[in-house]
């Protein structure tokens, strides 16, 4: 078998084994079999952060211990019409010419395809590599908690390859810090009128995607799209709010969101008409980005709810609130003449649970103040609503070295071997490099990977050739010490 065959093999096996964030535990257990069947070494620290020890070449071993470093949890994202149980369902890649892709989820190479990757390379008997780690971390996807946990005890290396960026040809050496801002509203409930009807509006066919890697790309934010729905409607007609949700995940742009809002039958096509006003609206200002948004109107079976609705003071605030909430990019800043996202906010997930409303939301920047700036704005918008913040999840940002060997060991050996130089940039979205370089200030890494498209989203594509791409950097990088 060749080296790249064996890259994707080993992904198809990943991908056959469901790893939510918080359900990583199938795909923990399966790589601890495959160690002990290479009899390689093992540990797991308190949180199921795992680690494989990977002896050195005999001539290798005097080299450096280098870390190869990924996650073992995927964003679970799937199209409003799909059936697949993320606990239970198997994913199952497609190959699409230089493609692979799947149908109607997330694909999970973000970032299945880095434990595949270090996986075929601790096997692979073609060239000869330093001792290695295999860092495997749980929980990365809902606030880097598996590294903000890490017990350092279990890693030597002091050199660390991070295979969690989505675009070959690039290394990065930095990335952005966040942490979510979240809200809490408690309802309070009124008797619906009686001739009213209850219908649901429904925001869907966004494309949605990373809120750090593709927040940038100007793309419709479901949920901000309902509420300007809503508050469109409240300026011309009357109507009452009974439920309402969107977004999945607190590191995704929200592809899809719905309210169910109640008004009397006869009004139908008013409503519709202002419905359908809106769709045209949001269809045209997000013509090149969004050109596949829909929003419909239609009837629901009114057993499904209670007979309430929620007061008329709640919705007065929320629907502003949600409609001013900042979304989008709130800043750039220039790294080495290459102009970067620096600053920006996503508001991604709105739900009602236990008679309360609960809104998640993410703000990101490589820098300290201007994340401190945004969370100030954030904190007086809420403030003059009458909410309270409640902040989690804070991480810092990694910072580029002055001088790192390893990056400039990785930019000689790639125009050696693809005769072109690699860009150098600064992710804007959490690497678990910040909190690893955080922990262990003598660390020098880099990130790299293969080129993925529209990652935590379903519409998740992973690029063959670029796959290919990064094993042979990665056994030319490796066999270089």
């Amino acid at each position: 078998m060749n080296s790249m065959q064996s890259v994707l093999d080993y992904f198809d096996q990943i991908c056959a084994i469901p790893r939510c964030s918080g359900n990583e535990k199938r795909i923990s257990e399966w790589i601890q079999e495959w160690a002990k069947a290479h009899s390689f070494d093992y540990k797991i620290d308190s949180i199921g952060n795992l680690v494989i020890y990977i002896p050195a070449s005999t001539e290798y071993l005097k080299a450096p211990t280098i870390i190869l470093q990924g996650h073992l949890d995927m964003v679970c994202e799937k199209t409003p019409d799909s059936q697949h149980n993320f606990l239970t369902d198997p994913i199952y890649p497609i190959v699409d010419n230089d493609w692979i892709k799947t149908k109607d989820t997330t694909l999970g190479a973000d970032n299945g395809i880095a434990i595949a990757l270090a996986m075929a390379i601790a096997t692979d008997d073609s060239f000869l590599h330093p001792p290695l780690e295999l860092l495997f971390t749980v929980n990365e996807e809902t606030g880097l908690n598996g590294a903000i946990e890490l017990d350092t005890n279990l890693i030597s290396g002091r050199l660390l390859i991070n295979m969690d960026s989505e675009e070959e040809g690039i290394i990065i050496i930095g990335c952005a810090g966040g942490h979510e801002t979240n809200f809490k509203i408690p309802l309070k409930y009124k008797p619906i009128t009686e001739q009213n009807a209850l219908f649901r509006i429904q925001v869907s066919g966004l494309i949605g995607g990373h809120s750090g890697v593709d927040i940038h790309r100007g793309r419709a934010n479901a949920i901000q799209v309902l509420a300007r729905v809503l508050q469109v409607l409240e300026q011309q007609l009357h109507y009452e709010l009974i439920h309402i949700q969107g977004g999945t995940a607190h590191n995704a742009i929200p592809r899809n969101a719905e309210a169910i809002i109640a008004f009397p039958f006869v009004n139908h096509y008013d409503f519709q008409k202002c419905i359908s006003d809106c769709e045209i609206l949001m269809q045209q200002t997000y013509a090149i980005e969004d050109s596949q948004i829909s929003i419909t109107l239609s009837e629901v079976d009114s057993s499904r709810f209670k007979y309430q609705a929620i007061d008329y003071d709640i919705t007065d605030k929320m629907i502003p609130f949600l409609v001013a909430f900042p979304h989008g990019v709130d800043g750039l800043q220039t790294y080495d003449q290459q102009l970067f996202i620096e600053t920006s906010s996503n508001l991604a997930i709105l739900g009602i649970h236990d008679d309360t409303v609960h809104i998640t939301t993410t703000q990101r920047s490589s820098n300290l103040f201007k994340l401190t700036e945004l969370h100030a704005k954030i904190q007086n918008l809420s403030f003059l609503s009458g909410y309270t913040p409640i902040n989690r999840n804070k991480y810092p940002p990694w910072k580029p070295a002055s001088k790192s060997p390893l990056l400039d060991r990785c930019q000689s050996i790639y125009s050696t071997l693809f005769h072109k130089q690699p860009n150098i940039q600064i992710m804007h979205a959490g690497l678990e490099c910040a909190i690893i370089g955080n922990n262990l200030i003598d660390m020098d890494m880099i990130s790299i990977g293969p080129t993925i498209k529209n990652a935590h989203s379903p519409f998740e594509t992973m690029h063959i050739p670029s796959v290919e791409k990064v094993y042979n950097l990665l056994k030319a990088l490796l066999s270089s010490y």
